[in-house]
């Protein structure tokens, strides 16, 4: 959604401030979703980390600003893409800490990179086959492709979902 926001016309200064107001959803997130608790510090904390990101954001943005006669502007799509981006962080982080304490509590087990690994893909491939039958139909399209195709599968397909994994493996073990 933020690649998305961009691309509808949000500016990146906004996208860059919006972003850095990531650990507020987080924290809302864990909230609702996670069962967790906060105490008065840490909620100060994220204001103070949050404040100081707008401050530093702004003071460049303004720089930038004077220094060009570019005038940036937001799109009402890119900002509303840019906060459902913060939206879904903080399902993530909620879904996250929920996933780990079921872990911990029912199977007295901890959450490993795998688990976080499968549960994030499953939810990128319902995510994708929802917006690929219900909002843009390429679903059709696609198996149209892949039918008057047959080589593409292997080579294409097959190839890109093996390159997606072992990115993701390293990302995750990093």
């Amino acid at each position: 959604f933020t690649s998305l926001a961009l691309a509808a016309g949000l500016s990146f200064p906004v996208c860059t401030l919006a972003k850095s107001a990531k650990m507020i959803p987080v924290m809302l997130g864990q909230l609702v979703l996670g069962s967790s608790s906060y105490g008065v510090a840490d909620y100060a904390m994220a204001a103070l980390i949050v404040s100081g990101a707008t401050l530093l954001s702004m003071g460049e943005s303004k720089q930038n600003n004077n220094s060009s006669s570019s005038n940036s502007s937001s799109t009402f799509t890119g900002v509303a893409f840019i906060l459902l981006s913060l939206f879904m962080d903080g399902i993530t982080a909620g879904l996250q800490k929920r996933l780990k304490h079921n872990l911990a509590v029912k199977h007295q087990q901890q959450a490993t990179t795998h688990d976080f690994m499968f549960y994030t893909s499953l939810s990128m491939f319902l995510t994708a086959l929802f917006v690929a039958t219900v909002v843009t139909d390429d679903w059709i399209s696609g198996c149209q492709y892949v039918m008057l195709n047959p080589g593409a599968l292997q080579h294409m397909l097959c190839m890109v979902c093996l390159c997606s994994v072992i990115g993701q493996a390293f990302v995750f073990f990093l």
